[in-house]
């Protein structure tokens, strides 16, 4: 028999916190050796990337795309300092998040998932070493190394955490919470507490 993993109380007052808390169950249950400021860097990534459009790019018709890391990589190598710090991180950032949170979907791509952590690994890397180059940047350059060496671990922990969460197509529960922010529908709000969710109505709380 197996014991079913306690998903923790939500009330999405903060998404972060949110994230926070899978993240840190998730590395406790696993027993991983991953540091505060790696921890902390994943959570934030999950915040950053809880909005479709930073994960993706627009095109000229306005549909979502995904931007080809091969193409990021070639403007990083021929950038200027600054801009490859930001290519870098973007690169390292993407591969990451599709690593963990969108393996399945990987799989039945042309390209595989050795591509991806190839990117990503390589990307934390560069940015280890530009990091060091920089005087007074050694605490991030130890994060991304960091990023680069645990690169296989973190997409695990980003995979236990999308399943914790549920968060797998536009039906799960983020999104539907979100959904009821700008709708306050009461067919979701119903769904929510049906989850265990008591939605929270920041405006009025403020009031």
């Amino acid at each position: 028999m197996t014991t079913k993993r306690k998903r923790p109380s939500l009330s999405f007052e903060n998404l972060a916190e949110y994230f926070k808390e899978l993240v840190e169950q998730e590395i406790n249950r696993q027993k991983a050796h991953i540091s505060e400021e790696a921890s902390f860097y994943l959570v934030n990534l999950l915040t950053n990337f809880f909005k479709t459009e930073k994960l993706y790019t627009k095109d000229t018709e306005g549909n979502f795309v995904e931007v080809p890391l091969a193409l990021i990589l070639a403007k990083a190598l021929n950038a200027d300092s600054i801009e490859k710090i930001q290519l870098y991180k973007k690169l390292g950032d993407h591969s990451l998040y599709v690593s963990g949170f969108f393996s399945e979907s990987i799989h039945r791509k042309s390209i595989d998932m050795k591509y991806y952590v190839s990117m990503g690994e390589n990307a934390y890397n560069e940015l280890s070493h530009i990091m060091k180059a920089i005087k007074h940047n050694e605490a991030l350059a130890l994060i991304y190394y960091e990023l680069s060496q645990k690169f296989i671990k973190l997409t695990d922990i980003l995979a236990e955490v999308r399943e914790a969460s549920r968060i797998t197509s536009n039906k799960d529960l983020l999104k539907m919470y979100e959904h009821w922010i700008s709708t306050k529908s009461q067919r979701l709000e119903k769904k929510l507490i049906q989850e265990g969710i008591i939605p929270v109505d920041s405006e009025k709380k403020l009031h």
